[in-house]
């Protein structure tokens, strides 16, 4: 009975671990540029700035090189053009958002 616990409890954590593992930097990128979109659009200012906190520490927590980074930066494009599609914004706001973001990063930067 014993091993059978621990065989399930393994077989639990090995399920979690590749799980955690399959979130690329580009699949995440593309989650919060979507989510960016989404709380602008049906969100208030707290929203905002806790899915901006959420962000900042994705990418300090989980990004390492600038593959990663690039990565995920394409990911946020591609997910704030696809919900900017979602919601009828256009193409304009999309690029809109995406210089409105480069400008706070880089302000971030420096």
């Amino acid at each position: 009975m014993k091993n059978l616990f621990m065989l399930a409890l393994a077989l639990v954590m090995t399920c979690t671990f590749a799980f955690a593992a399959s979130q690329s930097p580009y699949s995440k990128g593309k989650y919060f540029g979507k989510q960016t979109v989404t709380v602008g659009v049906e969100g208030d200012e707290d929203d905002l700035e806790n899915l901006v906190e959420r962000i900042e520490d994705y990418v300090y927590d989980y990004i390492e090189t600038e593959e990663s980074l690039y990565s995920f930066l394409e990911g946020f494009e591609a997910g704030v053009y696809e919900a900017c599609d979602e919601y009828g914004l256009g193409e304009e706001v999309a690029d809109e958002l995406m210089e409105a973001f480069a400008a706070g990063m880089l302000e971030e930067m420096m």
